[in-house]
């Protein structure tokens, strides 16, 4: 969130706990990220828009994102459309959706490709994306 030097502090400790592979590095603040993936590059960072949303373009995003050095961006669910959604997955690139109430925007996130739900409501948004038996074939038993 802040301080000078915590990218390099909060990597250290990464390492020392061997959970490079296990990290996300998130932050609302571009040039941190763009720190973090100086000072190490194999972790994951996300940069999370937040006014950026209200102005950029899509392809203003990417670039963006790919001057920083970002692997994906977060954004708010409210900013989550079917064209930022189907440009992010034709460039391969993960998006963060945050911070999504249970209730009809987890089916309109999931159904439009949203890779990751940032919630307040982890057990409520989990169940509503359970795989359900509704609708489902039942074996056949010939």
């Amino acid at each position: 969130k802040g301080g000078d030097g915590i990218e390099a502090r909060v990597i250290d400790q990464v390492i020392d706990w061997n959970m490079t592979q296990q990290v996300v590095m998130f932050s609302f603040d571009a040039e941190r990220i763009r720190l973090v993936k100086e000072l190490h590059p194999a972790l994951f960072c996300v940069w999370l828009l937040g006014r950026e949303m209200e102005t950029a373009t899509i392809d203003g995003l990417f670039t963006r994102l790919e001057d920083l050095g970002g692997d994906a961006y977060g954004i708010p669910y409210t900013h989550a459309s079917a064209d930022l959604l189907k440009a992010t997955r034709k460039r391969h690139c993960p998006v963060f959706v945050w911070t999504v109430p249970p209730g009809p925007e987890v089916e309109r996130l999931a159904s439009l490709g949203a890779n990751f739900i940032i919630t307040d409501w982890p057990s409520e948004v989990i169940q509503q994306l359970a795989p359900s038996d509704r609708g489902r074939r039942k074996p056949s038993t010939d």
